[in-house]
């Protein structure tokens, strides 16, 4: 909820894309552990669950690398 809040006041229209690429992401890695449970009986121990809240981070984190990076960019090209 934090990076939702951070990405909205930092980046504002940026952070929709964000929010979104976010939600997506999650949404598909969710998909398919659940797919994988029914059709395989694939299970989620705890590393696994760490996993994904690691990944989110990480998504997150390449985001703001990004945005950060075009800011720059943009505040060089207009001076």
């Amino acid at each position: 909820m934090l990076v939702v809040v951070y990405s909205m006041a930092q980046y504002r229209a940026l952070g929709l894309v964000t929010v979104a690429s976010l939600f997506l992401a999650a949404g598909i890695s969710y998909l398919l552990t659940v797919l994988l449970g029914w059709g395989y009986g694939y299970r989620l121990s705890l590393a696994g669950v760490a996993g994904f809240i690691v990944s989110i981070g990480i998504t997150a984190d390449s985001f703001i690398v990004f945005f950060e990076r075009v800011r720059d960019e943009v505040a060089r090209a207009a001076r």
